[in-house]
């Protein structure tokens, strides 16, 4: 507001003050402000303007404003302050599975350098060839997913299919865990992702897979028959717990995930079931403290052993990042 103009332009969308009282606007913004609580103008807003640009501003000439479109409808807000949000702003995407700890567990032997493949370890008691695996740094949070096992050297060394992206001391936990959700859930089982406690994330999807040699419709599950508990996904965090969801059956999924699709498998395939949760296409996110202890948490209440595949992937951003 270099030149003081009397509207506020972004990107085609007039802005102007008025008179919370009355609703009326204000024609003269340069020369007044309404005090809401005396209803009374407050004149010379140049005068004002100028302070702060002085550093001299006299905070007791700000007041309470409403803000509406061209349509004199009222621009959204939190607390007072202008919603603003640049789609392009985050570059840290993260991109990982809910996934079952196998409790196998061994530290490097030898400390590892950014882009090992192979990692020297005392036993491999616990571990095979095609077994899905993380790595967990000092703080115990799980730092690098998407690691299989292509090599076993017995008590020697297990290779893994791709570089590890950071260094680990000897202190790291190389954990067995399984992407697979097609497990025995009569007893509870629950799956978690966990920011750690120096970061919050923001979750913006969820995507879902199913695979089986059997061909899927609404009323079943995969292409099991509907379960009776079901597969609930919720937030757990410092104020409760928010259930979101319950599937129960593929036409639970529908609602939810509107897109979801069946897949007819090629003569030597399998049947497919996918499709993506987007959180922000109903205009929010799932928000994550690490310093709070936050989770999103899968739980899988029935038995699912009869489908060969049931994979959930979360997406999310960095708060900040």
């Amino acid at each position: 507001m270099s030149d003081r103009s009397a509207n506020i332009m972004l990107e085609n969308t007039t802005w102007q003050l008025v008179n919370p009282a009355t609703e009326d606007k204000q024609d003269d913004i340069i020369t007044s402000l309404w005090d809401v609580s005396t209803e009374t103008k407050q004149d010379t807003i140049i005068t004002w303007l100028s302070n702060i640009e002085t550093n001299q501003t006299d905070w007791t000439q700000i007041v309470q404003a409403r803000l509406y479109d061209w349509a004199w409808n009222p621009i959204s807000s939190l607390l007072w302050a202008i919603d603003i949000h640049n789609a392009d702003v985050h570059t840290d995407l993260i991109n990982r599975h809910f996934m079952i700890p196998d409790w196998a567990t061994e530290s490097p032997s030898v400390a590892v350098d950014i882009g090992d493949v192979t990692i020297l370890v005392a036993s491999t008691t616990g571990f095979t060839v095609g077994d899905d695996v993380v790595i967990n740094d000092l703080d115990g949070f799980r730092r690098e997913y998407h690691f299989v096992i292509t090599a076993i050297s017995v008590n020697t060394s297990i290779t893994l299919d791709r570089p590890t992206d950071r260094a680990y001391t000897t202190s790291a936990v190389i954990e067995r865990v399984s992407e697979n959700l097609a497990v025995d859930g009569s007893t509870t089982v629950i799956s978690f992702i966990q920011p750690p406690p120096e970061e919050v994330w923001h979750i913006t999807r969820i995507i879902l897979s199913i695979l089986d040699g059997t061909a899927m419709d609404d009323s079943k599950f995969g292409w099991i028959a509907s379960l009776t508990n079901g597969v609930v996904i919720r937030e757990n965090n410092s104020d409760g717990y928010h259930t979101l969801t319950d599937w129960k059956n593929n036409s639970d999924m529908i609602e939810d995930y509107y897109d979801l699709n069946y897949s007819t498998k090629a003569s030597s395939g399998q049947f497919w079931l996918r499709g993506r949760w987007t959180f922000t296409n109903a205009g929010a996110i799932i928000k994550l403290d690490g310093a709070q202890g936050d989770k999103l948490e899968l739980l899988i209440q029935d038995d699912l052993t009869d489908l060969i595949h049931f994979g959930v992937k979360a997406q999310w951003h960095t708060e900040g990042i």
